[in-house]
């Protein structure tokens, strides 16, 4: 099991216990793909016995994928670094066709986390998640479900914001 951090867990980790919620009601035996990765949501995914395979691709910083490679000892796990946003997309791409992921994580680089939603969304995956749905400078507006996903967003006390889109059956 890998711990997750208490420090900073109210800021990074803020749509931990919804997340946690919706693995529960996943079927077993699904991967999930991140854009973005960390202590919090990387090792939710990897302690959850429901999730065969993590693919995360972290977009902004390198030197800290690398102190997780240290950390992370999971065959479960496979990874990569994307300096722009294009090779980013070539990857989740592929590993949404060859791995047919049930759930996307969207907590990347600010700029282009609505076009990472809208990459899942042109893929039909069937859970997208996208936290810190709370701030309007990340261009949340360019989202184009496609009239395909029903949109929850799920509101913290404190004000932090993680959606959920599902897609419609």
């Amino acid at each position: 099991m890998y711990k997750i951090p208490t420090k900073d867990r109210e800021t990074y980790g803020s749509h931990l216990d919804f997340l946690n919620e919706e693995l529960e009601k996943a079927p077993d035996k699904i991967n999930v793909l991140e854009f973005g990765c960390g202590r919090f949501s990387t090792f939710t995914f990897l302690n959850c016995k429901k999730v065969k395979l993590v693919c995360s691709i972290e977009m902004q910083d390198k030197n800290y994928l690398n102190e997780l490679k240290k950390e992370i000892k999971s065959k479960r796990w496979i990874y990569g670094f994307m300096e722009t946003f294009k090779f980013a997309e070539m990857n989740a791409l592929d590993f949404i066709r060859w791995y047919k992921p049930h759930i996307a994580l969207v907590d990347g680089h600010m700029d282009s986390r609505p076009e990472c939603v809208n990459i899942c969304v042109s893929m039909k995956v069937p859970v997208i998640v996208a936290h810190d749905f709370q701030y309007p400078g990340y261009g949340w507006e360019r989202i184009d479900l496609k009239g395909n996903y029903e949109k929850v967003v799920r509101t913290r006390p404190d004000g932090q914001q993680t959606a959920f889109f599902y897609l419609k059956k």
